[in-house]
């Protein structure tokens, strides 16, 4: 949970600030990057999936695309749904009507 207000700032801005404190024995970037996606796509909240879409790079849509289909099917609001089936069109993992 505390992960959470990472998706506040640009993705950018994050892995700028990680590079400069970590060394090469310390965690994979990518995978610390990925699992703040992973937590903001199962929040609770509207607030926290639709900033945790923006924070996405085109290399994750495909590993979390069961979660952006659930998304993009799912109950949240109309701006979230879009923007999780526009990953998955954009990235040809939404069946074509």
């Amino acid at each position: 949970m505390w992960l959470l207000p990472l998706l506040e700032r640009s993705r950018n801005e994050v892995e700028s600030d990680a590079r400069q404190v970590l060394g090469p024995d310390d965690p994979d970037l990518a995978q610390a990057l990925q699992a703040v996606v992973q937590r903001g796509l199962t929040a609770w909240s509207d607030y926290w999936i639709s900033r945790s879409l923006g924070w996405m790079v085109a290399e994750e849509v495909e590993l979390f695309a069961g979660l952006l289909r659930k998304i993009a099917l799912g109950q949240g609001s109309q701006a979230t749904r879009h923007a999780a089936k526009r990953l998955l069109k954009e990235n040809g993992l939404w069946p074509a009507n």
